[in-house]
């Protein structure tokens, strides 16, 4: 079986099919106890080299997941399935209701049906402890945001009270929605539940520099005068021209100043801002994994390796490395110095309405908002950012953006209320 290509269905036996189906359209995804139950190790080996299967770690610890590849060679089809994110968040829910030892209800044993118009695949009936309930939730993002709970809320809410049933929603973390569970609890609970599924991230760490013969050369990358004439090369921001010039222990050293300002980077933001590879950092955790960079474009699966200094980071969610990431290749592209002085990250790792992702602070009493858009915000949400970052005064807000569509997009909608154009920050590249 070849890498990179997409696995033919005659290579598939029926079996391998059948249970390739249940992954994707029941499970979400598997544990890798469950992989080993469906599948003979060997194959799932291969399947995960061949990219038919992916390997995903989240906070529950590890799962295993149908890639575009293998929804290519299942349904004949990739880009108009669900993304990682979507298959994840289902593996939750069904592992959160087996922890819970709830039980999932056929629609035959409710005894009556919800109107159509309230009918969602991301919502199902079990019976629980404390009664009937319809369940939902996701992992990914800390869990629904308040606002989407709210929605629910009013979308449900007098169904449930007429049906004697409540809306009960899983959530990651143990805070978020309390508050509003409290205050309409005849209709609403909020369950904090983390699944351990075992296995966890696959982190690992870089202890001794690289062999000789495969470390990165120590002179300068760019040197001389040819590489002016690289149109790539001569468009790069000033400060990351500066450091390709440099030799590759000066280099390590600036690289190391933007892992501490940052936080998180991609091992492709390593290479191209810094020449470097992961085997030059030693101390660094890298966390490989596989993502859907931009969440409109389910297709577009990345192999990514982050990059961070901090073991209590290595095992946050993609969401959080991803939006850090995004962040900091927004500092790199500005011409920012990693100056932890001016330059700070929004320390709690969680969205909120009145904090950016960075401030940019060039002198005593004049800053900036950086703000990164992983491509999820609504434009409610994009909205109140903006009255919130000019409630603050700040001297001016950047906002960017993952793809290009949503940079035209933003740019005609929100430009003017900007410091400067829409960014592109494809920062997995």
């Amino acid at each position: 079986m070849k890498t990179g290509r997409p696995l033919q269905p005659q290579e598939l036996s029926d079996l391998e099919r059948e249970r390739l189906t249940n992954l994707y359209m029941e499970y979400g995804g598997w544990t890798v106890e469950e992989a080993k139950k469906y599948l003979p190790s060997p194959r799932i080996r291969d399947f995960l080299k061949a990219g038919i299967l992916v390997w995903q770690g989240t906070e529950m610890g590890a799962v295993i997941l149908l890639g575009t590849l293998g929804r290519q060679a299942v349904f004949g089809v990739g880009s108009g399935c669900v993304n990682l994110d979507s298959q994840v968040n289902r593996a939750y829910r069904r592992l959160a209701v087996q922890q819970l030892g709830w039980r999932v209800l056929e629609a035959s044993e409710l005894g009556f049906e919800l109107p159509e118009s309230l009918a969602s695949r991301r919502l199902f009936f079990c019976e629980t402890g404390a009664g009937l309930a319809l369940v939902g939730g996701q992992l990914t993002g800390n869990g629904y945001s308040s606002s989407y709970l709210r929605q629910l809320l009013v979308r449900y809410r007098s169904t449930a009270l007429a049906y004697g049933f409540k809306l009960t929603i899983l959530m990651p973390g143990k805070r978020r929605g309390q508050s509003l569970a409290r205050r309409f609890g005849e209709a609403l609970d909020v369950v904090h539940v983390l699944p351990d599924v075992g296995e966890g991230r696959q982190i690992r760490r870089v202890t001794a520099p690289a062999r000789q013969e495969t470390r990165t050369p120590e002179g300068p990358y760019l040197a001389g005068e040819a590489w002016r004439d690289d149109p790539h090369l001569s468009t790069l921001p000033g400060l990351i021209r500066q450091t390709l010039q440099l030799s590759r222990a000066q280099r390590i050293e600036q690289a190391m100043a933007a892992l501490e300002c940052d936080d998180v980077m991609t091992a492709a933001q390593l290479r191209r801002f810094y020449a470097l590879s992961p085997q030059d950092l030693p101390g660094v955790y890298q966390v490989p994994t596989v993502i859907c960079p931009v969440p409109t474009q389910r297709a577009n699966e990345v192999n990514i390796n982050f990059l961070t200094l901090s073991k209590s980071l290595s095992g946050k969610s993609n969401f959080v490395l991803c939006h850090r990431c995004g962040t900091g290749h927004m500092r790199h592209l500005l011409n920012l110095p990693p100056d932890l002085e001016r330059y700070q990250l929004e320390p709690r790792s969680r969205l909120k309405y009145e904090e950016p992702d960075a401030i940019w602070e060039p002198q005593e009493g004049t800053q900036y908002a950086l703000e990164y858009d992983h491509g999820t915000y609504s434009p409610l949400t994009i909205g109140r950012k903006i009255d919130t970052f000019q409630d603050r005064q700040f001297a001016g807000i950047v906002w960017g953006v993952g793809s290009p569509q949503r940079q035209r997009n933003l740019q005609a909608k929100i430009g003017p209320e900007l410091y400067r154009p829409v960014l592109l920050v494809e920062w997995w590249r």
